[in-house]
């Protein structure tokens, strides 16, 4: 996605991996990779903010990782590979199979 810009009042979050981290990243990544595109995109922008708390950051980066697979790109802004924003809400296009920013009111 072209332009990327911060969602509006959200906070940005770091995440380190742990190896204590890894059954959580298998298991949100079998529930990430085994739904379609549309609720991939749901899950993104039903997040409202980033609290930092390392569960979240743990999905959070799994959640890009997939968007990144499926799409090739990322509605995330992510900064070093560890600090991540929340970018613009999206849609999923069928016909042109991309996810494309939402105008913010």
């Amino acid at each position: 996605m072209k332009d990327k810009f911060q969602r509006p009042n959200t906070r940005g979050g770091a995440y380190i991996p742990r190896e204590s981290d890894k059954e959580q990243i298998q298991e949100y990544y079998a529930d990430l990779s085994a739904i379609d595109k549309k609720e991939l995109v749901a899950s993104y922008n039903k997040q409202n903010n980033i609290w930092g708390v390392r569960a979240q950051m743990v999905y959070l980066s799994v959640l890009h990782t997939v968007f990144m697979e499926r799409f090739g790109e990322s509605p995330f802004i992510v900064e070093g590979n560890i600090a991540y924003k929340l970018g613009p809400r999206i849609y999923y296009s069928e016909e042109l199979d991309a996810i494309l920013p939402l105008p913010e009111n």
